[in-house]
């Protein structure tokens, strides 16, 4: 519940002079994080996460990676225009922190059920229908270190997902990790071949509700794990 799902997009190269680069980043940054997780946390399918819930969701979401975190974080750009974002985080660290927030979370689409909009509420109870699926059907954290790729919809952005990957590389190298993993969702068993490219292998598959009922179709979040290399 409190992982937003990484998308690593990755098609053939492109360019020379259209690379795409990872930087830090910065305090102007942090609209533009926001802006583009609300426009993709329904796949792309508009969400205005408003009332109690949906700020409270955005919080569980963003902010420990613009908070605490925030030395993992990157934007990436494709000459000089963000196009996406990269958060990574320890997952003790980021646990302990979310305990408040998802709490909250919870009491927040509790409030909304008296004023809150029916098409947002039935996505926050999927949600946490999801959540409690993994309460009851857990599997264990295959790393220590988590990672969350999103980009602008509709983007082509070939090395993309290689800069993503090589920045998570380096953070979790810094701080003495081998390994990593994230979360990605996928409809009718795509972006194997893609995952495989970036050297991503899935441990785990869980049907997603959420993503199931806004997609129309069967869509499954993927567990993936990134093994650095030495």
């Amino acid at each position: 519940m409190s992982r937003a799902p990484t998308d690593l997009r990755s098609t053939s190269a492109t360019p020379a002079t259209r690379r795409t680069r990872c930087r830090p980043l910065t305090d102007r940054d942090d609209a533009f994080v926001r802006d583009l997780f609300r426009s993709t946390v329904a796949l792309g399918e508009g969400r205005t996460l408003a009332g109690r819930a949906g700020a409270a969701y955005e919080r569980l979401c963003l902010d420990w990676y613009l908070g605490p975190g925030r030395d993992h974080a990157a934007v990436l750009e494709l000459e000089e225009r963000p196009v996406g974002y990269v958060l990574a985080g320890d997952d003790a660290d980021h646990h302990r922190w979310a305990r408040r927030p998802a709490t909250a979370y919870v009491a927040g689409v509790a409030a909304d059920h008296v004023v809150g909009p029916r098409d947002e509420l039935r996505f926050h109870h999927r949600r946490l229908a999801d959540g409690a699926d993994r309460f009851l059907r857990p599997f264990p954290p295959p790393a220590p270190w988590h990672a969350h790729v999103n980009l602008v919809a509709g983007g082509r952005f070939a090395d993309a997902g290689l800069a993503a990957r090589d920045h998570v590389d380096r953070v979790v190298a810094a701080h003495g990790g081998d390994r990593w993993y994230g979360e990605i969702n996928a409809a009718d068993g795509r972006r194997a071949a893609a995952l495989a490219r970036l050297g991503l292998e899935v441990v785990h598959r869980r049907r997603s509700r959420t993503f199931s009922a806004v997609a129309g179709r069967r869509v499954d979040t993927l567990t993936v794990v990134r093994r650095v290399p030495s």
